[in-house]
């Protein structure tokens, strides 16, 4: 966790999840804190709205140009799928989890 703290906490893009900061002392272990996206990751917002489909290539285009964000910073995401990207309520889709970041 802490190597995921010190990488999710210098990037900043729009097409990152933002980190907030760790809360501690209401559960046992600490938790991260960034925005809830209630849509969830890719795949659950596909099953709920499946006429999404079209914007997927859009979406697309989104989490490479927050790929190419990583990359000039000489990193990689090294966990990319469906799971570590999250949609917002208003569409835009964002790249999650940095834990096993290069």
């Amino acid at each position: 966790m802490k190597r995921e703290v010190q990488v999710w906490s210098q990037v900043k893009h729009p097409n990152l999840l933002p980190f907030f900061g760790i809360c501690k002392g209401l559960a046992p272990r600490p938790v991260l804190v960034s925005p809830w996206y209630e849509f969830g990751h890719v795949g659950e917002y596909l099953k709920k709205f499946p006429e999404a489909d079209r914007q997927a290539l859009v979406r697309s285009s989104v989490i490479a140009t927050g790929l190419t964000y990583l990359h000039s910073r000489e990193m990689i995401h090294g966990d990319l799928k469906v799971q570590n990207v999250l949609v917002h309520a208003s569409g835009r889709a964002v790249i999650c989890d940095f834990g096993r970041e290069r």
